[in-house]
């Protein structure tokens, strides 16, 4: 049996689990155990075997999860926690958020819990006394489950909370520091954390970016600046994703073939060609301990790591079997992961490159720069359609440029200023000058492809079945390389694209899901009302931008009123917002403060 089929089945029973609308009973996994013992006696069964083995995996996974989660009836209850902060802890403004790993948790109210929480999403109204990885801390908490937002089409809160493995969330209401107790990830957030500080120090026009291309943190990227790399698509390039553990493996894999060189010519070394693979390994990895571990470094260093034990061991696997034994390991070390659409991004990328370019090398760099962003550009939208997420065609001509050198240019010069700061800090700095020099230059370059008059494409499907033809015709063009097909192809994808849009009634009311707060579209043939804009949860995330907005950009036309019924935030917190980024033809307001906000726009108070 081939053993990608049997890597793909394993991972296929593992992630199976996840996508059922019910949690697995300890008797399907007895179940599951007898058919495997009766299946590894008879070689037609072994695929079912494999199958098999990852559901059971699976259903252990989600069993434990379940167990771990808070129960129902602790929901808004408190709780004395003692436990580490485990991670870098984020300024939201009015608050700071951290992970948080239970070693003891006792109630104050009610009887004994019946769960056992072992990681926390803490919040901390307070930013007087910033919190550190591996602080031990008793805190007098009010836990919540897992929960989001129930909005159509849109960022599932609980799926990825579900996803990071947090059993639930919090606020604290008391704490006293006890001690500090730090392992080696705390030493490294630590690290992190003064890099960070002695870049901010330096004063570097973009030492957001820095921060967040060269440490993971992300926290400082200003709402404008997301904009921006969403328009352009070049949101994978401006974060530490797989693609930047990619460009780290290939500075490593480069500096060590470099100094194999002379230890070859002088004789010192045979030849061995191994070698720079180990080195590709080492500086992955550690730029994602700078990244902060997270889940799709950690992914990207598996499906490194893969390859270069193939290259090292001198096995001929295929890409598909690469990618597919990558898939298996995934599965194995975090089953969790198929739950974030990362995952889905990140193998669906890797898959459409082996479409596209297996057998079919291109010594012209130029002609095989186009040809592969063309061929993620049909063969990847479809997927990015499929996730309810925007394609912009934009993408294509900013990636062209902004990937290469932000993978041969700019990626290296932080990290070699990043490794050489704690030897020579001189040096760092001027490093870091060319590196907030050259994202000048490309933040220039985006703003001049962002005014670019190109469509955006939305998900705007009557049916789901849409998006999966999209993508099977995308995967069909990149697959085929006979011209006339591709031209047959591409007429077919283009109406597509655009969506079956489902007809629209003479009168809808839709309700937005924006927590403690309202926001009410009452849309007829040509006019839309909106009532309430929302809250602003903080500084990076609002409804008005985040909720509200991706609804209104499906269909095209401005907010023809806006009603603002009084200032408190839960109501008005997302007019701005709105304010920036949509045509509103005139506001009714209900308080003096949102009715200055409203200034430039045709205004009036609410009457009685």
């Amino acid at each position: 049996m081939k053993l990608n089929l049997s890597a793909l089945l394993f991972a296929l029973g593992v992630y199976l689990v996840w996508f059922l609308p019910w949690l697995l009973p300890v008797g399907a996994l007895l179940l599951a155990l007898l058919i495997l013992l009766f299946s590894l006696k008879r070689p037609v069964l072994l695929p079912l075997s494999f199958f098999l083995v990852g559901l059971c995996w699976g259903i252990v996974q989600s069993r434990q999860m379940a167990i771990n989660q808070l129960p129902a009836s602790w929901t808004a209850q408190d709780v004395l926690v003692t436990g580490r902060v485990s991670s870098i802890p984020q300024d939201r403004g009015i608050s700071q958020r951290f992970e948080f790993l239970v070693d003891e948790l006792s109630p104050l109210s009610i009887g004994e819990i019946s769960s056992n929480p072992k990681k926390l999403l803490v919040s901390w109204y307070q930013l007087d006394q910033m919190v550190r990885p591996g602080d031990i801390y008793q805190f007098e908490l009010r836990l919540r489950r897992p929960r989001g937002l129930s909005n159509f089409d849109q960022f599932d809160y609980r799926r990825w909370l579900l996803a990071q493995g947090i059993h639930a969330t919090g606020y604290v209401r008391d704490a006293q520091y006890l001690r500090a107790d730090r392992d080696l990830s705390d030493s490294v957030n630590l690290y992190r954390l003064e890099r960070q500080a002695a870049i901010n120090e330096q004063g570097y026009k973009h030492a957001r970016l820095i921060v967040a291309l060269g440490l993971g943190l992300k926290e400082q990227i200003l709402p404008e600046d997301w904009q921006l790399f969403l328009q352009t698509g070049v949101i994978h390039l401006m974060v530490i994703s797989g693609l930047h553990i990619g460009f780290a493996a290939l500075l490593g894999f480069k500096v060590f073939s470099l100094v194999l060189k002379p230890l070859l010519a002088f004789g010192w070394l045979r030849n061995q060609a191994h070698i720079p693979w180990f080195g590709s390994v080492l500086f992955a990895t550690a730029y994602a301990a700078l990244a902060g571990w997270s889940l799709p470094t950690v992914r990207a260093l598996i499906m490194l790591s893969i390859l270069a034990l193939s290259r090292i061991l001198q096995i001929n696997w295929s890409g598909w079997t690469l990618i597919s034994v990558a898939l298996a390991v995934v599965a194995l070390l975090q089953p969790l992961a198929v739950l974030q659409d990362s995952f889905w991004l990140s193998f669906g990328a890797v898959s459409v490159l082996i479409v596209a370019l297996s057998g079919r090398p291109d010594k012209n760099y130029l002609h095989a720069s186009v040809r592969t962003q063309w061929m993620l550009l049909m063969g990847f939208g479809g997927i990015l359609l499929c996730l309810d997420k925007p394609l912009y065609p934009g993408g294509f001509l900013a990636n062209l440029l902004a990937v290469p050198f932000t993978g041969f240019a700019l990626v290296p010069v932080i990290l070699i200023a990043l490794f050489l700061m704690p030897l020579s800090e001189s040096m760092s700095v001027v490093l870091l000058r060319w590196a907030d020099g050259m994202l000048d230059l490309l933040l220039q370059f985006l703003q001049r492809v962002a005014e670019i008059p190109l469509p955006e494409i939305y998900p705007v499907f009557a049916s789901g079945l849409m998006p999966v033809l999209i993508c099977f015709c995308g995967f069909l063009y990149i697959a085929v390389p006979v011209k006339y097909v591709r031209i047959c192809l591409a007429f077919i994808l283009l109406p597509l694209l655009f969506g079956v849009e489902e007809e629209r009634s003479e009168f809808s009311i839709l309700v937005f899901d924006v927590g403690q707060g309202t926001a009410l579209l009452i849309e007829q043939p040509g006019y839309r009302l909106l009532y309430d804009s929302g809250p602003a949860f903080s500084s990076n995330f609002n409804a008005g931008a985040d909720i509200i907005l991706p609804h209104l950009l499906r269909s095209p036309g401005s907010i023809n009123t806006l009603v603002i019924s009084h200032d408190d935030n839960d109501h008005a917190g997302g007019f701005l917002a709105l304010k920036q980024q949509i045509v509103i033809d005139h506001v009714l307001v209900g308080g003096q403060k949102s009715f200055d906000r409203a200034a430039g726009l045709e205004r009036d108070f609410c009457r009685t």
